[in-house]
């Protein structure tokens, strides 16, 4: 038992690393997207003195998604059959065949399409709110100012606001599809076995440093079958960073968890 919760452990530390360094690739896209929508804005807000409309860049933020869910396919894919350590935690016999790998890729790759939609319908709602925001606060600062100095104020104001952001967006469009590739992975591994999905366990792992959040220290070490949600502070999630069941954004941004299959 002891062996195992401590290859668990080195597995998740090991899962976070390559999230992180997913998370930093994607940054730079983000900032370029905000950059396109800050320009924009202020030479609306300067012409018409009102806020331009998020969702014109509500494609550009699906194409950075899916862009970022492909870098996650390609290092999660093959997450276990890759690892040092999940040949002792599952005990696997066989890989997939050509066949069965192909159709993993390509269950991933719907998936990802359907999240990326749902995931920039989210963030442009957020963006629309701080566009507004943005403009209310310039316009408690400035008195009596020209449109131009009233429209440039709103975009430093906005621009710091997309900066609070850029981390928690490259967490959320990390974490969520590096844990569901996982699950498609551990789940595909399992039917080359013989084994239906709620024959698969997987248990809830905390990088175990002083960060992690309380509701998710209880959560360490719960263990479920391969098609039953997960419990955290009252609400069901899949795995972490999962808030296709309703969890709250205090569940999944910036979560640093993973499931561990076995």
């Amino acid at each position: 038992m002891v062996e195992s919760e401590t290859l668990k452990a080195a597995q998740a530390a090991t899962e976070e690393n390559r999230k992180l360094a997913l998370e930093r690739r994607m940054l730079p896209d983000i900032r370029s997207v905000f950059s396109q929508m800050v320009t924009e804005y202020v030479a609306t807000v300067a012409d018409t003195g009102s806020v331009p409309s998020a969702s014109d860049f509500q494609g550009e933020w699906n194409a950075t998604f899916l862009r970022q869910y492909r870098r996650v396919g390609r290092l999660f894919l093959p997450n276990q059959r890759r690892s040092k350590f999940y040949e002792a935690l599952l005990n696997i016999k066989q890989d997939l065949t050509p066949e069965e790998n192909q159709s993993l890729v390509a269950f991933f790759a719907r998936w990802s399409r359907e999240y990326g939609q749902q995931q920039s319908a989210f963030v442009t709602e957020t963006n629309q709110k701080d566009y507004i925001t943005a403009l209310q606060r310039a316009n408690e600062q400035v008195e009596d100012g020209s449109a131009m100095v009233i429209a440039a104020t709103a975009g430093v104001i906005l621009r710091q606001l997309f900066r609070s952001r850029e981390s928690a967006i490259a967490n959320v469009q990390t974490q969520a599809p590096a844990e569901e590739a996982k699950k498609d992975e551990a789940v595909a591994l399992g039917r080359a076995e013989g084994k239906q999905e709620d024959e698969i366990v997987k248990t809830w792992q905390t990088v175990g440093d002083a960060n992690v959040r309380v509701a998710h220290v209880a959560a360490n070490g719960q263990s479920r079958t391969g098609n039953t949600a997960f419990s955290v502070s009252g609400e069901d999630l899949r795995y972490p960073g999962d808030s296709t069941l309703g969890a709250s954004a205090e569940n999944v941004i910036n979560c640093r968890c993973a499931a561990i299959w076995a």
